[in-house]
């Protein structure tokens, strides 16, 4: 009986089967790869834009500052009573005295202290001419609220702080406080002319006589 031989596979061609093998599932990933690399990268998405606000509707005017607002009209001298014109009258006294005051600062910052000791001095002179209003305000009307602000009042009986220079002589601090004397006379004096009130005008025209007398 003949007996078969059987053929040997070679390990040439078992070597490379088993190559082929392992380099398939490398050709996949590889080809894996390239599809990626192949694909058109996407845009990274950009955060949506905010939308402006709108603007808030226009809110209402702001109030004017006390400053800045317009001045009340000033007082009609026809229809004065008696206590309006007091009060009148004592308002211009107290601006005076605190422009005279004023003036004093400036001149002692500037070491003109003999006018400053005069403006000082005219100061205590129209604050006691105040007072002598006000006794005489409270005889007439107590203490009843004022009806008249020192925005209506106009300035009477005040320099102008230019007048202050330094080194000014008492004198020339004379001259400014005499022009103040006569502008409140002027005053004064077209003030009894306007009022109708007999007790109007009858204080009008003392207030006129006084500033005369301080000329």
């Amino acid at each position: 009986m003949a007996i078969k031989r059987t053929k040997k596979k070679s390990t040439k061609s078992t070597r490379t089967k088993k190559a082929t093998k392992a380099r398939k599932p490398a050709k996949r990933l590889a080809k894996k790869v390239a599809k990626k690399k192949a694909r058109p990268v996407k845009k990274a998405k950009r955060p949506p834009a905010k939308r402006k606000a709108k603007p808030a509707a226009k809110a209402s005017r702001p109030a004017v500052p006390q400053r800045f607002a317009p001045k009340p009209e000033p007082v009609d001298v026809k229809h004065l009573t008696l206590q309006d014109a007091l009060d009148y009258a004592i308002l211009i006294e107290d601006e005076a005295a605190e422009r005279y005051a004023e003036l004093a600062m400036q001149l002692e910052a500037h070491n003109t202290h003999e006018a400053a000791k005069f403006f000082h001095a005219m100061v205590g002179h129209e604050r006691k001419h105040g007072e002598q209003l006000k006794t005489r305000r409270k005889l007439v009307s107590g203490d009843a609220p004022s009806r008249v602000t020192p925005a209506m009042i106009p300035e009477v009986e005040v320099a102008d702080y230019d007048e202050a220079r330094a080194f000014m002589t008492p004198h020339a601090a004379l001259r400014v406080a005499m022009a103040n004397e006569k502008r409140a006379e002027r005053f004064y004096v077209d003030a009894c002319a306007e009022a109708r009130l007999p007790e109007v005008r009858e204080l009008f025209d003392s207030l006129a006589a006084e500033e005369v007398e301080h000329q």
